[in-house]
């Protein structure tokens, strides 16, 4: 994740691999991902993504949904 302050608030950048690691379903990633998604409902923190990140995540979660349940 890269974050960059400016005067109105935080930009961030999350990369596919960050947004797929998600799909580990440890209760830490999902505690870690609630507080995201707080923090974005606050608008104090302003998400960026690229068409290439949205694309990247759905062509690789059915993979990544697959080894969690497998693990599981």
């Amino acid at each position: 994740m890269a974050l960059s302050k400016k005067k109105k608030g935080t930009h961030l950048f999350i990369d596919t691999n960050v947004l797929l690691n998600f799909y580990a379903f440890s209760n830490d990633d999902l505690q870690e991902l609630e507080k995201l998604i707080n923090i974005l409902k606050t608008k104090v923190v302003k998400l960026y993504l690229t068409q290439q990140v949205v694309d990247e995540f759905y062509r690789n979660r059915d993979s990544k949904l697959a080894a969690s349940f497998d693990t599981f």
